[in-house]
Order: structure tokens, then C-alpha cells, then sequence
């Protein structure tokens, strides 16, 4: 169960990739900001 999850879960991010890692960089950059 918990792998059929997870493969839905990369699916989702292939499909949305471009908008995915944008928000995971403003979020590192966020992350980086903080400290």
C-alpha cells in the first residue's frame, strides 16, 4: 500500500515537475533565508 502511494506521489510530481521544483527551490532558498 505504502509503495503504491509513493509511486502516485511521483507520478504526480512528473506531471507537475516544472511547478515542483520551483517550489522546492523557493523553499530551500526560504530554508537558507531562516538560519
Amino acid at each position: 500500500m505504502e509503495y503504491d502511494l509513493d509511486a502516485s506521489a511521483a507520478a504526480r510530481a512528473g506531471e507537475e515537475s516544472g511547478y515542483g521544483v520551483a517550489e522546492r527551490l523557493l523553499k530551500l532558498e526560504n530554508s537558507w533565508l531562516n538560519i
